[in-house]
C-alpha cells in the first residue's frame, strides 16, 4: 500500500459506494444503507432511535464493530468528525491518539465506561472513518480487536469491504438508515 492510499479511500481500497461496484457477484449481507462481507457466526445488534435503525453492531468472537453511515456535510466528513471525537474524549480525561493504519487515519483511545451500576472501568476502542461520494462511514471497534497491539483482521476486512447505499435516509436527514438482514 502506498501512503496516499492509507490517508483516504481510493481506487483499490474501500469502503465503497454502491455506484462504484457491481454487487450482483459479491457475497454481502444487506443491512439496507450498508452492505458488509459475511463472517461465520457474526451477530447483528441494531441501534434504534425512534423506531429507526441508525447503526448496527456486528460481533465476531471477542470483537465488536459498530457501523454508522451519514450523509456528507461540512459537519459529517471524517476529518471534522475525528477532530470533534478526539476533543470530546480528551475533555472527558480519556487517553487518545491518532495513527495511520489499514483503514487510514484512525483514533485509538482508552475510554471510561460504566461496568456496573456505580462502578467505572476503561475500554480500549478504535474509531475508523472514511469519506465517500456524498457520505461518511464511521466504525467503532471494541473488544479484543481494539486492544493495544491487537490487529483484528475481521474488523478491518469488514470496514474496508463495506458498501454504502446512500438511498436509505433517516427522517432525521443526516443518518443513512439500516435494517437487520433477512436470514
Amino acid at each position: 500500500m502506498q501512503g496516499g492510499n492509507l490517508l483516504r479511500r481510493g481506487v483499490e481500497f474501500g469502503p465503497w459506494d454502491i455506484g462504484e461496484v457491481d454487487i450482483s457477484g459479491l457475497d454481502l449481507v444487506d443491512l439496507g444503507g450498508i452492505l458488509v462481507p459475511p463472517a461465520s457466526g457474526m451477530i447483528f445488534r441494531p441501534v434504534e432511535v425512534n423506531g429507526e435503525i441508525i447503526a448496527v453492531t456486528l460481533v465476531q468472537g471477542d470483537t465488536a464493530l459498530q457501523l454508522q453511515a451519514f450523509i456528507a456535510s461540512e459537519e459529517t466528513v471524517w476529518g471534522v468528525v475525528r477532530a470533534d471525537m478526539i476533543s470530546k474524549m480528551r475533555k472527558q480525561g480519556n487517553s487518545v491518539e491518532t495513527i495511520v493504519d489499514k483503514a487510514g487515519i484512525e483514533i485509538r483511545a482508552t475510554v471510561s465506561v460504566m461496568t456496573e451500576p456505580g462502578a467505572t472501568g476503561t475500554r480500549d476502542i478504535r474509531v475508523l472513518g472514511s469519506d465517500g461520494p456524498g457520505w461518511m462511514l464511521r466504525a467503532v471497534v471494541s473488544g479484543s480487536g481494539a486492544s493495544p497491539g491487537g490487529d483484528d483482521e475481521w474488523a478491518y476486512k469488514t470496514f474496508l469491504g463495506a458498501v454504502v447505499a446512500r438511498r436509505y435516509l433517516s427522517r432525521k436527514g443526516d443518518v443513512i438508515t439500516l435494517r437487520l438482514p433477512k436470514m
